[in-house]
């Protein structure tokens, strides 16, 4: 397992996003990943056994804005060529949403913050590493994706 990102959901409960890399598919290059888990503890010490999201994500970040707790990254399959910056959200850290797509075509998860109560994903398109980025505004608890601004080169 790598890229796990661990949140502490409510005191003595935590909450981990996990990337692994077991089984690569072998016509996917670069390999793909496994599958992207989640695993809950009440001490820090022992985990649940890991539960699958049923899709291939990395690089996950958790983000709380009051009572709702976002989990930020980046889906991803080189196989299929998907590269998607995707977001869920709970108010309990135990169900959650579907992915909210928000870009295709990124390098890394998206950066989130919350801005006058409404949430602001900034989103790295590819090329890694270049300055090309696009802001996005989530409203929530709707959840729904409105691009506000864009410094996409044209293809």
């Amino acid at each position: 397992m790598t890229e796990a990102s661990i949140a502490e959901i409510s005191p003595g409960s935590f909450l981990a996003a996990i990337r692994t890399d077991e089984a690569p598919e072998p016509a996917s290059t670069p390999s793909a990943f496994d599958g992207f888990y989640l695993s809950r503890s009440h001490d820090g010490i022992h985990w649940s056994t890991p539960e699958s999201l049923a899709e291939r994500g990395r690089m996950p970040r958790f983000y709380r804005f009051g009572d709702l707790w976002a989990l930020a990254y980046r889906l991803y399959n080189g196989s299929q060529r998907i590269q998607h910056s995707a977001i869920r959200f709970s108010r309990d850290g135990k169900s959650w949403t579907g992915p909210v797509i928000v870009e295709d075509g990124v390098a890394v998860h998206p950066e989130l913050v919350e801005v006058q109560g409404r949430i602001i994903a900034f989103n790295y398109l590819l090329p890694y590493g270049s300055e090309i980025g696009t802001r996005n505004v989530l409203s929530a608890p709707e959840f729904i994706y409105e691009q506000t601004g864009t410094s996409k080169p044209r293809r």
